[in-house]
């Protein structure tokens, strides 16, 4: 309120114009697109991680299984019949960007214990990827058969590795008392490691993956 000539002269409180108004919703609708923006991104993050970490406790569980069988291994000595790896690539496939992913196998002579029976036995596992290009499904497995069986093992089927694809499988031997490693075994004497490297990804999500490697030591039975 101000004073003019005796006279009292009111200003009344002046409001928001038509601009300003338009500028306050204009940085909020900026505000909120950012902030969207950046929920959905840590979201996917999120997400993406912890695929991630699923994949990865998929290849230690394969690793695991892996592992029992190769210090399990028997020699051509006891079980009449040597260790096998088979070293080949996958056939392309549109899907993932890398043409030359190795697609292995092996079969193995192992002891085993079977259910009610207090005796070891003998037996062999192969270990190999299944793919199905047209489901884009790629799926560790392992199979079991007996020392005797003609060819490789083809029943008792268990999938190591299903809600993942396994895109790349690779064995290599190193012989006993050597630095070398191959990529492939035929001798009828036990390598003195196997090492595996495997690459995970996601169905759907390929652009998610992980791989993985360990040594197994092979001691002679």
């Amino acid at each position: 309120m101000t004073h003019t000539g005796g006279s009292h002269v009111y200003r009344g409180r002046r409001g928001f114009t038509l601009l300003e108004l338009l500028v306050v919703m204009a940085l909020m609708g900026i505000v909120t697109s950012l902030g969207t923006t950046m929920f959905f991104r840590m979201t996917s993050y999120w997400n993406d991680l912890k695929n991630l970490t699923e994949l990865d406790a998929m290849a230690g569980d394969a690793f695991s299984s892996m592992h029992q069988d190769f210090a399990d291994t028997l020699s051509a000595r006891l079980s009449g019949v040597a260790l096998q790896g088979i070293s080949r690539e996958a056939e392309n496939d549109p899907n993932y960007v890398d043409r030359d992913l190795e697609d292995d196998e092996i079969v193995l002579p192992i002891q085993t214990s079977g259910v009610g029976q207090r005796s070891l036995t003998g037996g062999r596992v192969r270990y190999l990827v299944e793919r199905d290009p047209s489901a884009s499904t790629y799926t560790l497995v392992r199979f079991a058969g007996g020392l005797s069986d003609g060819g490789p093992p083809v029943g008792g089927r268990i999938p190591v590795i299903e809600r993942a694809n396994v895109i790349r499988l690779r064995f290599e031997y190193q012989p006993a008392g050597s630095s070398e490693w191959r990529p492939d075994w035929r001798d009828t004497t036990l390598p003195g490691a196997v090492r595996v490297s495997m690459t995970l990804s996601m169905p759907e999500r390929s652009h998610l993956q992980v791989s993985r490697k360990a040594v197994f030591p092979i001691h002679v039975r």
